[in-house]
């Protein structure tokens, strides 16, 4: 039986309402007494068009599974924008000691479309005596973005570490098939956004047949630059008017949710394990840029049971209603390096419920049980 801990704090949906979120986990089923780690590897094998994996133990390759597909990252793509915050802070661009306002962030929180994210990290927070005169650490902000997979904290740090030298950074890990990263929260906004530009002179509700029309038809080109639009109207809303009078919660609908999960940033297993092992060696950038990203990018060590038996470890996961990806590194005590990434896409809400409440498990057996790592080197897609 596994003993070992495991386990980051909170991982928030990315695009899903609230109400849909709540539609998800009423049609989940009781997670069964059986072998999650199998029940993920089972579903790997029947359903490979859904799947994606890559995982690296010891410098050697254990699994390479349809990795080098292309697949949407949900919030595991904000390892980039962390990887970004650190190199930053090494070199004195930013201070991550710098106080920020709240109403900062504020700019870019669109209600109910987080999973609750943003209050959850508001609250931790408060619990922890952070806010002083209105104001959190930049540090706090970037760890939000990771611990509570905050969107309005990545869009704020976006804004601070510009999007072209984010874009910089996919550049120099090698990623070659990552695709841009662009304001990914701010594009909810684009039939808004689209409605304001060519269709004002009727109701949005009654527009938006003709808007979605558009939107379908937009090349991912044109998707970013009407992302990037909305971005710099949320940049300059102080008053937060621009999201207040978009109304996102009267048009939104499941329609847009699978639009925005279709267009996600995406990548490759192959290319995320890659940034796993940069971390996870900690040689790949200067000491000062590991010594800013450890205290974001390695939250989970903060929990006690962890300590006992890992030197390191970092983790970022994420989702959609249609969507779940996690890429995490590790090295226990003997020393011994994991990398993982694993990729989800086209699941059904049951799917995904299943198997996200067994990611746990699957990353324990592929750690720590050399039999399990046999079992998925012998997967073939």
């Amino acid at each position: 039986m596994l003993r070992k801990v495991w386990h980051l704090c909170l991982t928030a949906s990315l695009l899903v309402t609230v109400a849909f979120a709540n539609i998800a986990q009423a049609a989940s089923p009781a997670i069964k007494e059986e072998d999650g780690a199998r029940q993920i590897l089972q579903f790997i094998k029947k359903n490979p068009h859904k799947s994606s994996l890559a995982v690296t133990y010891n410098g050697k390759d254990v699994v390479k599974y349809r990795s080098s597909k292309l697949m949407p990252l949900a919030s595991t793509v904000k390892i980039i924008v962390a990887v970004t915050y650190a190199k930053q802070a090494a070199k004195g661009k930013i201070n991550p000691n710098e106080r920020i306002p709240l109403t900062e962030l504020d700019k870019y929180a669109i209600p109910g479309l987080d999973g609750g994210a943003q209050a959850q990290w508001l609250q931790h927070l408060k619990d922890n005596n952070l806010i002083i005169n209105g104001k959190v650490p930049l540090e706090e902000v970037a760890k939000g973005m990771i611990s509570f997979s905050s969107n309005a904290n990545t869009e704020y740090l976006m804004e601070r570490l510009s999007i072209n030298q984010i874009n910089q950074t996919l550049r120099e890990l090698g990623l070659n098939k990552h695709q841009p990263i662009y304001p990914f929260y701010s594009s909810l906004l684009i039939p808004y956004e689209i409605w304001k530009t060519d269709y004002s002179g009727q109701s949005i509700q009654d527009a938006m047949p003709k808007i979605k029309k558009k939107m379908r038809r937009m090349s991912l080109q044109e998707h970013r630059r009407w992302a990037e639009k909305v971005f710099t109207q949320l940049m300059h809303d102080r008053d937060q008017r621009y999201i207040k009078e978009a109304d996102i919660a009267s048009w939104y609908d499941i329609e847009l949710d699978r639009m925005y999960s279709d267009r996600f940033i995406s990548s490759t297993t192959s290319e995320y394990v890659s940034v796993m092992k940069k971390l996870n060696n900690r040689s790949y950038y200067p000491k000062k840029t590991y010594k800013h990203l450890i205290p974001v990018m390695e939250q989970i060590m903060e929990i006690p049971g962890n300590k006992e038996w890992l030197s390191h470890a970092g983790l970022k996961g994420g989702s959609t209603l249609y969507i779940l990806t996690q890429a995490f590194y590790a090295t226990d005590r003997q020393g011994n390096k994991t990398e993982l990434a694993i990729f989800f896409n086209n699941l059904t809400p049951e799917e995904k419920s299943q198997l996200q409440a067994h990611l746990n498990e699957f990353d324990l057996r592929v750690m720590t049980d050399p039999q399990f790592r046999k079992e998925l080197n012998m997967l073939k897609p």
